[in-house]
Order: structure tokens, then C-alpha cells, then sequence
């Protein structure tokens, strides 16, 4: 083990803080959560209602494997 994953992250809707930052691949350490990955991009964990690894719905305090797929969404409101 190299001790470093690869992610592609996804953010949705308002965590989009420019068309260039919706889609990424980070590589980050192993070991690496959601959680620490919203803190690397300046997203405060309060922004974040739903995270997605792979397709399915998970915790913020999921770790994360290489390759993990992660989606970032916040509270989407409508009517």
C-alpha cells in the first residue's frame, strides 16, 4: 500500500463554486474521509446534506478506497 488514494469528486449545486471545480480528481492519503475532503476544499461539513461513494448513499465519516467515486450534495430545496 502507497499510503495515497485516487477520488474523482463530484459537487453539486451550490457546493459548485465554479463550472471548473463540479468534476476533480484528487489524490489524497489513505485513511481519507468525505468529511476530509470538504475541509480541503473550503466546503463546511454544515453545506453537505447528502454524500454519495460509488452510487450509494454513505456518511460523511466513511473512509474512502482508491477509485471511490464521491458526490457532494446540499440541502436542495423546491416546490
Amino acid at each position: 500500500m502507497t499510503g495515497q488514494i485516487t477520488v474523482d469528486v463530484r459537487l453539486f449545486a451550490t457546493l459548485r463554486r465554479d463550472a471548473s471545480a463540479s468534476a476533480q480528481r484528487l489524490t489524497l492519503r489513505a485513511r481519507t474521509s468525505p468529511r476530509d475532503v470538504a475541509k480541503r476544499l473550503a466546503i463546511s461539513h454544515e453545506e453537505i446534506h447528502l454524500v454519495f461513494i460509488n452510487g450509494r448513499v454513505a456518511s460523511l465519516d466513511q473512509l474512502l478506497q482508491d477509485g471511490d467515486r464521491l458526490a457532494l450534495f446540499p440541502p436542495i430545496g423546491g416546490g
